[in-house]
């Protein structure tokens, strides 16, 4: 999956998903970082990308911090009107923390103006 700040071509939101980035702070801490965004499967390796992130999907990067990286399908949060797609994200950015946190119980996000969505 690649991102790309164009329009899908069809215009077909089942091919975008919303991706929040976080690294881990401290030994519990997370935050979120980068912006976020919306990834188009522009190969169209993934037919129905709604399907297959409807529920959060949580990745490890492993590294100096570790990281983690979470997709979701939220439709609200796609707007092909808009160069970036991104819509109102609100719902799947805390749909997002939920999943890192669920994956990680024992860790918590850190209280500040980047965990805002």
């Amino acid at each position: 999956m690649e991102h790309r700040r164009s329009k899908p071509a069809n215009d077909d939101k089942n091919r975008c998903v919303f991706v929040a980035s976080y690294k881990k702070i401290g030994v519990r801490n997370w935050i979120r970082c980068d912006s976020p965004r919306i990834d188009l499967d522009v190969d169209l390796r993934e037919e129905n990308l709604s399907q297959r992130y409807r529920d959060p999907q949580a990745r490890l990067i492993d590294g100096n911090p570790p990281r983690a990286i979470v997709r979701v399908f939220d439709e609200k949060a796609i707007d092909l009107t808009k160069d970036d797609l991104l819509g109102d994200y609100s719902d799947a950015g805390e749909r997002c923390n939920e999943a890192l946190l669920q994956r990680f119980p024992d860790d918590f996000l850190t209280k500040g103006s980047l965990n805002e969505w």
